[in-house]
């Protein structure tokens, strides 16, 4: 996001995100004919204008039986 206006006019736009990036990688397979299994992991960052940054990851799981 493009804030430089917005702070140029007084509004106080400190805590606002910048920047959010954001990856995934996902693996899917079906070690049988009805079942599905897959792992997904998320990396996620984020740029404030007042400089702060931060970021997380997530790891998740799924499986699924189809009858």
């Amino acid at each position: 996001m493009d804030w430089d206006d917005a702070k140029e006019d007084g509004l106080n736009v400190a805590d606002k995100h910048e920047r959010n990036t954001n990856a995934f990688i996902t693996y899917k397979w079906s070690p049988l004919k009805s079942v599905t299994l897959g792992a997904e992991y998320g990396r996620y960052e984020v740029k404030k204008v007042n400089g702060e940054e931060g970021d997380a990851n997530r790891l998740m799981f799924a499986a699924q039986y189809n009858f």
